[in-house]
């Protein structure tokens, strides 16, 4: 079970670059291939997410940050990322 404290503390102390970026690029391809569902439960929101599970999410990205700050969650440990069906055209 995933709990909010896997991704609270010092993480330096805890974690070399090397496993951190390991763990993102982890991180990175499970949003990739379950994108699809995400879409189901998150369209149009921010979902913050550490350890290939979702930690909160909000339509908000300041909302998101701030309830994420307020549980001392470890942010340099998480990804962001906008869920949506809507493509962006840069």
């Amino acid at each position: 079970m995933f709990k909010y404290s896997d991704c609270i503390g010092d993480i330096m102390g805890n974690m070399s670059t090397g496993q951190m970026l390991l763990e993102g690029k982890a991180d990175l391809e499970w949003f990739s291939s379950n994108r699809e569902e995400l879409l189901t439960q998150y369209d149009r929101k921010f979902i913050a997410f550490c350890d290939r599970k979702v930690l909160d999410s909000d339509a908000s990205l300041e909302r998101l940050l701030s309830r994420l700050k307020r549980r001392r969650v470890d942010t340099s440990r998480m990804l962001i990322e906008f869920v949506s069906r809507v493509k962006s055209i840069l």
